[in-house]
């Protein structure tokens, strides 16, 4: 079994400061602090998957979820 100790310190590294520094998307105001990004950057996914870090796809999953229109 291959654990992270095993890889070298680059590799080892390089994903966890992004993963504790994401902000959550999915919780109890996941839909509220959706709506919110979309009104401030009047609507545009792209900007909002980025203040979120995350894709564009997610978003559009999240807004079908909450059943948050696009318009």
């Amino acid at each position: 079994m291959i654990t992270i100790d095993d890889l070298p310190p680059a590799i080892g590294l390089a994903s966890a400061p992004e993963a504790a520094s994401a902000p959550p998307i999915v919780g109890d105001d996941s839909r509220a602090r959706i709506v919110a990004l979309l009104a401030e950057h009047h609507g545009n996914v792209s900007a909002v998957a980025r203040a979120l870090q995350t894709s564009r796809s997610q978003i559009h999953r999240l807004m079908a979820r909450y059943g948050i229109s696009g318009k």
